[in-house]
């Protein structure tokens, strides 16, 4: 066998699972008890893992990924309940069992056993009654009698990745009247909640909890038997003292398979699970946390067709309510009307909607510090006895859009990408848009990419689930703007020796709330800047540094920052957007200005010194409709003369699957919030109303009173001059245009019109940086220059050439799919990779010309490197020329090949 030559660190060419060199398997029931049976069950699995290269071996208990894809009309998840949780004695045997071929094999080892889907179950088999849970809402109106009937639901189980949680019915927390009323308002908040009285002395009722009937107690023996009391509650009562107009409202709790956050005991189990681990002898290296989040239901699969209805119950326990008022002086039981939405599904508040906002912010808060803190002390925990370990997985949920999400938001809004790198600790894990129809694909696109970017190396995924016929058809298309965001695609492989193991670059910041779960309605002013990276606004406060007017994160340099929709916002954020401003930097605001800060105190006067302005609206509730209007430019954007206000602009997406059109929704956009200027220019008028104004300090601050389309957005950025060439062309030509930090460049077609992947060629005559550019191929096109404007790195499938400023390149005779660029070599020797791209069974050889200077090499070789680890055998010599060609077996073209100098 000839000798291996290490060429390049694996590490900075493999990402995600092979970053960690590592190897897994998804494992169900059958899987453990096997493996328990027949300890050598696994072994061959292992010992080619540890053959290949890798570092850990960790299986991952899954039952949505073992039968078909989400692609097969017949997908199902496994169709069995799960059996075998952490704690259980089984589970303590499987992984004893694994870990001791892992550590034959010299392989870490790990499982998804520290997850606290899966913790939370082991727990409730063995300490149900220490469990937190769900508190359950019902509502109904009053007879003049008094009388009322309600339901409170109750799936009676949670089903997600980690198999099924059960929900039973314990007692009644309380029983509540209100009134409300509608007010006059185009926003999403219609409905006004006032006096909430805690009438749970004053009315008799009985209750029936699924099969069991509790007469009018409404609490449950201890003993009864559990799936008993797995269903619908119904309660029948009578208000004794009834006021007219007044409807009432039930709380009841759900003892869950789930921890209660706010109570240590949770904590102090895992804690003695991670100790029996480690007297058995079982070290642990790496933790699967694969969307790690509290429990919450899927709704038994039914989503998919129509979109998720979820019950009317959110996370809750006494603990936690307790808490909660303690700090906020709130009681949660009498503010649950605004945190989820009415029967009408339109929005409710208390006093304002902007306490409302507060209200359900502060709630995500401290779900999320509660929820994090439990998961950073069982990982530094294990880590102290079982050192660093790594963790492989993705972050977070990102909204879906659409009316029918609106009581979506525990899910999605638990949990945020700042607390979540607390816990991480390190690179590869990214966030991503879990659409369920791919609504605003770029938008949840540029959320992936902008998670990516707190950590390195920048590796985002964006998770495509659709089971529309629609979205099957156009998910091969997804790939394409994967690619372009420098997202997981298929054509990775091949665009990393581009471009590296890296996301787009954008010279563009927006801030993202952090509790983005304010306002379904938000994303009409988010899917706006799909060009732009995201932060949340406690990101920007805690870890962006502002120097001469740009802001700098993470090596990442941003010209202007762009702040949407913060009616409520941190102080220590305005203060960083404060000191931006001051610094020389530009702002963009977006309505509804900050009203109120996280601690609750008025921001409305900081906000007018900033801005110059102020607004004369004072809640959500009280933004003026301009439907049918025009925006009229002034002063220094008058160039830009009127735009309808719902003019959504030039979008080159579609926004759902399902549509036969693109859809161009309007709704929020006819609102705005008219301004009192001070200091300020008027840049933008409404019919006489102000909405817009230009304050020119030491840098400048626009604000735009209301919720502005992509076209706008996109305008006023161009007039100021903040929009690179390649965001432009994406604007101005039916093609997407990223740019990367090492300055690679990539093309692909828009989606919009443009869903059959087998349609998606590219012929390209376009002018970039100053350079003409033509090609012809398919799909994706990549390139990379040196300072001399000489072809250094490329990709492209279909084609055998391309043209660069008075450069032509040929590759091939034929159509060809590959990607070749230079990579960093061990030592200081010049070295390219090579990639070549088969269709799955393709089998024919390659014979491709690289435009690869080796005169002044000393020794050109080509290497084939089959494990793709970095280093492989010299199958022959090259001559020292201004190109090379090389020559690879059908076997080889899965392999990387190398073209280095080793003299």
């Amino acid at each position: 066998m000839a000798e291996k030559i290490r060429v390049v660190d694996p590490d900075t060419l493999y990402p995600f699972i092979q970053l960690f060199r590592g190897a897994g398997k998804i494992v169900v029931d059958e899987h453990i008890e096997k493996q328990v049976q027949d300890p050598d069950f696994l072994r061959s699995e292992i010992e080619k893992a540890a053959e290949s290269g890798a570092r850990y071996y960790y299986t991952l208990y899954d039952k949505w990924f073992m039968y078909q894809t989400f692609d097969d009309p017949n997908f199902k998840p496994h169709p069995r309940d799960r059996k075998h949780w952490p704690g259980d004695e089984i589970y303590f045997k499987y992984c004893e069992s694994v870990y001791k071929i892992c550590k034959e094999f010299g392989l870490k080892f790990g499982t998804e056993c520290l997850r606290t889907m899966d913790l939370a179950v082991g727990f409730w088999k063995q300490h149900p009654q220490d469990c937190g849970g769900f508190w359950s809402l019902g509502e109904a109106e009053i007879n003049p009698d008094g009388s009322f009937e309600l339901r409170c639901p109750n799936p009676g189980r949670m089903e997600g990745n980690p198999g099924e949680s059960s929900l039973y019915y314990e007692r009644i927390v309380g029983i509540f009247a209100f009134r409300e009323e509608k007010i006059d308002t185009e926003d999403f908040y219609k409905w006004r909640v006032q006096d909430v009285r805690d009438i749970s002395r004053e009315v008799e009722y009985t209750v029936k909890a699924g099969e069991a009937d509790l007469g009018n107690t409404g609490v449950l023996p201890p003993q009864k038997d559990l799936p008993a009391r797995a269903g619908e509650i119904e309660i029948s009562g009578k208000w004794k003292k009834p006021v007219p107009f007044y409807k009432v409202y039930a709380i009841a709790f759900l003892r869950a398979g789930e921890f209660d956050y706010a109570d240590s005991r949770g904590l102090k189990w895992a804690k003695k699970l991670v100790d029996e681990f480690d007297r058995r002898g079982v070290k642990m290296n790496v933790f699967y946390q694969d969307e790690p989040h509290i429990w919450w239901h899927w709704g038994n699969w039914g989503k998919y067709p129509d979109g998720v209805e979820l019950p009317r119950i959110v996370y809750m326990t006494d603990k936690f309510a307790r808490r909660f008022r303690k700090k906020w002086k709130t009681d949660f039981a009498k503010n649950i009307l605004t945190l989820l939405p009415s029967p009408s599904k339109e929005g409710r508040f208390t006093g304002s909607s902007v306490n409302s906002l507060l209200f359900r912010a502060r709630y995500y808060d401290m779900l999320q510090d509660l929820f994090v803190k439990f998961n950073i002390e069982l990982r530094e925990y294990a880590e102290k006895k079982w050192g660093n370990a790594a963790l492989i997985g993705h972050d977070t949920w990102c909204n879906t859009i659409g009316d029918h999400c609106a009581a979506r938001e525990l899910r999605v809004g638990s949990l945020a990408s700042w607390k979540y790198r607390k816990w991480w600790k390190n690179g590869g894990r990214s966030d991503h848009g879990e659409s369920g129809h791919v609504e605003f694909d770029y938008y949840g696109q540029a959320l992936a990419t902008s998670w990516s970017k707190g950590a390195k190396p920048e590796w985002g995924y964006y998770g495509y689930w659709s089971l529309r016929q629609e979205g099957r058809q156009a998910g091969d298309c997804i790939s394409d703007i994967e690619s372009a965001f420098g997202l997981a695609s298929r054509f990775n492989q091949l665009l990393i020796p581009v471009r590296g193991i890296s996301t787009r670059k954008s010279k563009i910041l927006s801030i993202f709330p952090e509790c983005f779960a304010f306002h379904y309605p938000m994303h009409q002013w988010y899917t706006a800047t799909g060009y732009a990276d995201w932060l949340t606004d406690l990101e920007l406060a805690g870890r962006a540094k502002i120097r001469n007017g740009k802001i700098e994160w993470n090596e990442n340099i941003y010209d202007v920052l762009i702040v949407q929709y913060v009616p409520v916002l941190r102080k220590e954020s305005f203060k960083k957007i404060r000191e931006l401003v001051n610094s020389g930097g530009t702002v963009i605001w977006l309505g509804p200005p900050v009203l109120r800060y996280f601690d609750g105190k008025d921001a409305g006067k900081d906000f007018e010194t900033l801005a110059g302005a102020s607004t004369a609206v004072n809640d959500l509730t009280e933004a003026k409709n301009c439907a049918g209007r025009k925006v009229k430019f002034l002063g220094e954007f008058s160039g830009l003369g009127e735009v309808a206000i719902e003019d959504c602009g030039r979008l080159h997406y579609w926004i759902d699957f399902g549509q036969t059109q693109p859809v161009r929704e309007v709704g929020y956009r006819s609102l705005v919030f008219p301004l009192r200027r001070a200091r300020a220019r008027e840049v933008a008028e409404v019919e006489g109303k102000t909405v817009a104004t230009l304050m020119q300090q030491r840098g400048r601050i626009i604000y735009l009173g209301f919720c502005p389309s992509f076209e706008i957005i996109y305008k006023i950025l161009e007039r100021l001059g903040f929009i690179p060439e390649v965001v432009k062309l994406s604007h101005d030509t039916g093609f997407f245009i990223t740019e990367f930090a090492n300055g690679a460049i990539f093309i692909t077609r828009h989606l919009w019109n443009n869903l059959d992947p087998e349609k998606r060629d590219l012929k390209i005559d376009l002018k970039i940086y100053g350079r003409n550019v033509k090609y012809e191929g398919n799909r994706i096109l990549s390139y990379l220059l040196d300072k001399k404007g000489r072809l250094i790195g490329f990709a492209g499938l279909g084609c055998t050439g391309i043209r660069i400023g008075s450069r032509q390149y040929t590759f091939s005779d034929t159509p060809e799919n590959f990607g070749f660029g230079p990579v960093e070599q061990t030592g200081s020797r010049n070295a390219f990779l090579l990639r070549i791209y088969r269709i799955k069974g393709e089998k024919k050889p390659a014979r491709i010309s690289l435009p690869v200077d080796t005169t002044s090499w000393k020794t050109p070789v080509l290497i084939i490197d089959r494990e793709k680890n970095g280093e492989g055998e010299v199958v022959c010599k090259l001559p020292k020329a201004e190109s090379v060609v090389v020559e690879i077996p059908a076997e080889d073209t899965g392999a990387d090949i190398f073209i280095a100098d080793v003299g």
